[in-house]
């Protein structure tokens, strides 16, 4: 379900709800390259983004957090990125931004059962 952003938040909740423990490991090291695969600025990280954000929150939060959350992101996050993307001109970052939103519009009765994947 999700391409990109968000696959991990998602394995950890569903980690958690199965019971596994959460462990921190403070002596490793990750190098981790910022964007590596669709690039710092792609209009396409854009879209997985707004998409997965609102697709995580729908599936992990019961109504009145979700609806906390819409508030929240529609009142002041995406009115926020929408205005920094206007100023520099970044057309096809607000229409992908549009169609994470509409993505999500579209497809609000997906509820993949978990219970058959295992962890």
């Amino acid at each position: 379900l999700y391409f990109l952003y968000y696959e991990e938040h998602d394995f950890t909740i569903r980690a958690r709800q199965k019971g596994w423990e959460m462990y921190f490991c403070a002596q490793s090291f990750i190098h981790h390259r910022q964007s590596i695969s669709i690039g710092l600025d792609s209009p396409l990280k854009i879209y997985y983004m707004v998409r997965n954000r609102i697709l995580f929150m729908r599936r992990f939060n019961n109504g009145p957090q979700f609806g906390l959350f819409l508030a929240y992101y529609m009142g002041l996050g995406f009115p926020k990125m929408l205005v920094k993307l206007l100023s520099k001109g970044k057309w096809k970052h607000i229409i992908n931004m549009y169609k994470g939103l509409i993505w999500n519009l579209h497809n609000r009765k997906i509820n993949i059962n978990y219970e058959n994947i295992n962890l």
